[in-house]
């Protein structure tokens, strides 16, 4: 996934945290580097890297700025952290980084725990099937997360270039209390007869042999319901049911009430994944972990449904006691990940009053075959020998793997472990670390624990020896200065996360767009180092829930290609209501800074929430939600957000909350409405739909000019690949988005009557319905077509070839919060058997009574794909004015200047570098002249192949006389600044363009 151009101009920070990994493994033995060496970061042509790989031959980056070590370090390890489901079944997700690959499961019985962690560079395995958070009470018993009776649910609240906080939530825990039948009760509760059951937002209940059906009719709220149910409290713990779907759901929600709280509630619900294939399949949902205070219960409900249409048939509905006790805890294990180590965080919280527990822990079962030998490093020693430890004196547990090398569990001195122990068991050598317990928890209470985990490929305990050292003893001699717009302060290490802390002032939508556009969030930071060699990860924690981007200057105040990573949450949503009640606004920001042994490194982070230089800002970042959510704006104004892993569940719907520029801005915010549901590739056979699942990011900029990412998925069935490109400007009159899809066939496969059953791109209105649309005939025509909304309807209409587009829009007052949406291709290339294909793309125009649907596929029959053949098509994803819009201008308006007249550059000094969207040129003797045509509004030219590290000048030539073109507002913005693979710098700028017949030429020099 990683290729090895980043932008790097900055997003920034404010103040920053900064985690120190003293990251010093070298790729091939990941033996640690250890202390300072004699190696110059300024001096000699082969520069010390703190990962212990082959010496950089980067000396010139590192005399170029005090922050040339960190430069290296940044680009090379940003996009080294990935999180993803193992298959489409999503029954185990992955959290990846330079060094391992840790697979957790999310279902099945006595699975629910970490599948497998193994080295990412040679597959070997550490351990496998362990690795579980437990609790233990008075009695002696213990209960196990992996026993939990609700499935595992994965959310990233944070991910971008180095750092994910994966959450496993809504495990509980359980223990198996005989080896007897799986219920030990079972009461039918179905009652698939007469008016028992109720519906909102659905269909009427229909039966038929045994079963009941309903109709999701709006997907605001649909949920189906009974009452008149009375089971004695111990003669049930779970329900099962049995169902199957024809729509998208991949999750549910199972609500319950009891005789003591006599009508439904948010505390007692319970969520759980379907397996939306539209066959039958068994779920068990335990109640006890889920709020049950006790009683009879007498209803329950369930919330399903995602699409208009979809149906859900229940063939069977039983409360049962399992022969699994629970106890009333959810479980939150989080997975703090970098490029070059992660931290494990187990959370325990009580759904429940409860007492009696007296121990919570994490167990880590490994066979003693596997094993050559362990190490438990005190604080008075080095111990071989099995026993029990003190949690205060524990530095590291460590085994040596006789097939994979070192694995560890490096203990934070936090004062949170009350003991460390290492016993044999039945053939097992088995880890556990402690956290001992008395008194009550009462609902609500919590209690934590964690460590770092630690893994090399050699056999040698120097390493885990060196990064405990480093882990354990942060360091002291940091400071901040020059902080008066931002209030920045240290707040010192935080030792679960793994980061150096800062927190700081933020803004807010409003101010920053309406009165102060111009401010940046600034504060200078010094570090001193000691006689480690140290990645320090900051953490800049400010309290504007609309950070937007951030960039890096450094003790010169010149801006550094430092990529930054920046995360965020809005206040009030409340996604996670019982992991995040408080819902706590936050504007975050990451990046690595290197400190070398004995110096000191300064920089100053800067915090950006509307304008770089003369011009918005334009970025990427992640937003918490109850999903991962990539963010982007221009300025504070919304553009996009991707959902990786899709909105709800598997509904394949891939960009939420995309929004125009065109329409009318709120009264309450600088923000616009959003278009419908926007979904990518698929195909139908008759089993029923194929999709796809992610499998990874490359950013290749966060701003603060432009955004640019790739997002991959592979499909379901294996077939093919694909990757989407995901490029905007910041642009004023319309949210031009620019995409390309590069897909890939990665072996045979027949599609039967591909242009209805193989779908390139989807959308549909989501809450309104269109009745015009508007597209480019086979003839080349631009046609307007009035849609009958009166009753269904379906049709396939054949697009011409020379940029094909099609536009939803006339809404009407009933569409007044959504807007119009158009589709616009540049060009396309289909190739197979290894021969063009030179056919025309087809809409698929569809009308279900209450929604539109369209669907792009190409003019084709049945289709043998073969391994190699490919599909590139780049296109335009347009949200466009509002609901009174009764024509198509604005959308022939873009295909004039991003299809027809598109941006295009040539070179008089330099050469040019092809890209379908971004005008590049690569300097020539550091120099570079060039014209730009085409295009219109916005748009941005990248400048590579600078052996200069500087800040760029620009002039302008018109008539021949050479003019001083300034983006900047600031010394410091108005470009960016990127660093290359092969040791060179790129310079990015914004430039405008009235119309697409207009020239600009550009000669670039750095000073």
């Amino acid at each position: 996934m990683r290729k090895r151009i980043y932008v790097i101009c900055g997003s920034i920070l404010l103040c920053m945290a900064v985690c120190l990994a003293a990251a010093c493994t070298s790729s091939r033995d990941e033996t640690v580097s250890g202390k300072g060496s004699d190696s110059s970061a300024d001096g000699s042509a082969s520069v010390n890297d703190p990962n212990g790989s082959p010496a950089y031959d980067r000396a010139e980056v590192y005399r170029d700025s005090t922050l040339g070590a960190s430069v290296v370090y940044a680009n090379d390890a940003a996009n080294g952290v990935q999180a993803y489901y193992e298959d489409g079944g999503r029954s185990r997700f992955v959290v990846e980084n330079d060094r391992i690959r840790l697979a957790h499961g999310l279902t099945g019985y006595r699975e629910k725990r970490v599948a497998y962690l193994e080295n990412a560079e040679t597959g070997n395995i550490y351990l496998e099937n362990t690795m579980e958070p437990y609790l233990k009470t008075s009695d002696g018993s213990v209960y196990y997360a992996g026993n939990s009776q609700t499935s595992g649910r994965m959310n990233t609240t944070r991910l971008g270039y180095y750092y994910y906080e994966t959450h496993i939530r809504d495990l509980g825990f359980g223990r198996k209390i005989s080896a007897d039948e799986e219920y030990v009760r079972a009461v039918d509760v179905s009652g698939f007869t007469g008016s028992v059951w109720l519906t909102n937002d659905m269909s009427a209940p229909s039966y038929e042999n045994g079963t009941m059906s309903v109709r999701v009719t709006d997907t605001y709220d649909p949920y189906v319901y009974r009452a008149g149910i009375d089971i004695p409290e111990e003669q049930y713990n779970a329900i099962e049911v049995t169902l199957k779907t024809d729509g998208a759901s991949n999750t549910g929600e199972l609500f319950f009430f009891t005789d003591r709280t006599n009508s439904f509630n948010a505390q007692q619900r319970v969520p759980f994944s379907i397996i939306n294939d539209g066959e039958y399949h068994t779920y068990l949902i335990d109640l006890s972990a889920a709020a049950q205070t006790g009683g009879r219960l007498r209803g329950i409900r369930f919330d399903i449904g995602s699409g208009i249409g979809e149906t859900v048939t229940f063939r069977s509905i039983r409360a049962v006691k399992t022969n699994v006790v629970s106890l009333p805890f959810k479980l939150d294990a989080t997975f703090h990940t970098y490029p070059d180590k992660l931290h494990q965080e187990y959370r325990f919280i009580a759904t429940d009053s409860v007492s009696g527990i007296t121990e919570a822990g994490l167990e880590v079962k490994l066979p003693e075959e596997d094993v050559a030998s362990f190490l438990v490093h005190t604080e008075s020693g080095r111990e071989s020998e099995y026993g029990a430890y003190s949690g205060s004196t524990v530095r590291f547990a460590a085994f040596d793997m006789k097939n994979a090398g070192i694995v560890g569990f490096i203990i934070p001195n936090d004062g949170l472990t009350s003991e460390v122990s290492v016993t044999a068991e039945d053939g097992f050598i088995v880890f556990r670390q402690k956290l001992f317990l008395s008194g009550a928890v009462s609902a609500g209470g919590e209690f934590l624990f964690g460590n770092r985990l630690y893994t090399d490929s050699g056999h040698s305990y120097s390493g885990i020896e060196t990064q405990a050292e480093i882990e354990r003893n942060p360091l002291v001699g940091i400071t901040v200065s020059n902080a008066a717009s931002s209030g920045c302060r240290y707040v010192g290490y935080d030792k679960l996360r793994g980061a150096y802390h800062f927190t700081l002032n933020g803004s807010d939508f409003n101010t920053a767009y309406y009165r102060e556009p111009n401010k940046h969030f600034t504060a200078d930071i010094r570090m001193e180092g000691d006689e480690y060699d140290r990645i320090a990860y900051i953490w800049m924690n400010s309290t504007g829930g609309c950070l937007e981007s951030a960039a890096i200057l450094d003790d010169r105040q010149m801006q550094v290609p430092i990529p930054v990573e920046v995360c965020k949450n809005f206040t009030g949503e409340i996604e996670e209501p019982f992991y995040d009640p408080a819902d706590t606004q936050y504007g975050d920001s990451f990046y690595p800074i290197r400190v070398e042994p004995y110096k000191s490194v300064s920089h100053t982070s800067i915090q950006l929430y509307q304008n770089w230089g003369k011009f918005p800002l334009k970025q990427i970042s992640s937003i918490q939600f109850h999903i991962s959510y990539y963010h982007l704006s221009t300025g504070v104004t919304e553009s996009n957000c991707i959902a990786p892993y899709f909105v709800y569940g598997k509904d394949e719907w891939t960009l939420p909350d995309f929004r125009g520029c065109s329409g009318n801005m709120w009264a309450s915010q600088p923000q616009f409405n959003a278009v419908g549901r926007l979904r990518f590739v698929s195909y139908q056979t008759d089993a029923g739909k194929v999709k796809s699942e992610y499998t990874g990011t490359e950013i290749r900029s966060a701003g603060p000019v432009y955004a640019d990412m790739d997002y991959s998925y592979l499909s379901d069935c294996g077939s093919y690949e694909y990757t989407l490109r995901h490029l905007e400007f910041p642009q004023d009159d319309e949210n031009r988005t620019y995409y390309t899809l590069e897909l890939t066939f990665l072996k045979d496969l027949t599609v039967d009557n591909v242009k209805e059953n193989f779908t390139l791109f989807s959308m549909d209105g989501r809450a309104a319905a269109f009745r015009k649309l508007s597209y480019l005939d086979a003839s080349g025509a631009a046609v307007y077509k009035d849609l009958d909304l009166s009753a269904p309807f379906a049709e396939t209409l054949v697009l011409g070839k020379e940029a094909p587009f099609f536009s939803y829009f006339g809404l009407g007052a009933d569409g007044a919060s959504i807007m119009n949406f158009a589709y616009i291709v540049k060009d396309y290339e289909i190739m197979l058997s290894g021969e063009k294909w030179d056919g025309n793309l087809v809409l698929r125009n569809t009308y279900d009574g209450s929604l539109n649907y369209a669907y792009l596929s190409f003019d084709a029959g049945d289709v043998a794909f073969r391994k190699g053949d490919s599909i590139q098509i780049h296109f335009i994803l347009l949200p466009w004015g509002d609901h009174n819009d009764t024509d198509d201008a604005n959308v022939r308006y873009v295909r004039e200047d991003s299809a027809l007249r598109p941006v295009t550059v040539t070179a008089r000094t330099g050469s040019v570098t092809e890209d379908a969207y971004l005008p590049n040129v690569r300097a020539e003797s550091n120099a570079a002249e060039f014209t730009v045509t085409g295009g219109r509004n916005r748009n941005v030219v990248r400048i590579d192949g600078f052996t200069v590290f500087g800040t760029p000048v620009i002039y302008e030539v018109k008539n021949g006389t050479e003019l001083r073109y300034d983006p900047s507002y600031y010394a410091y913005d108005g470009y960016c600044i990127h660093y290359n693979e092969d040791g060179t710098y790129g310079y990015s700028f914004v430039y405008e363009m009235d119309s697409p017949e207009e020239e600009r030429t550009f000669r670039v020099e750095i000073r």
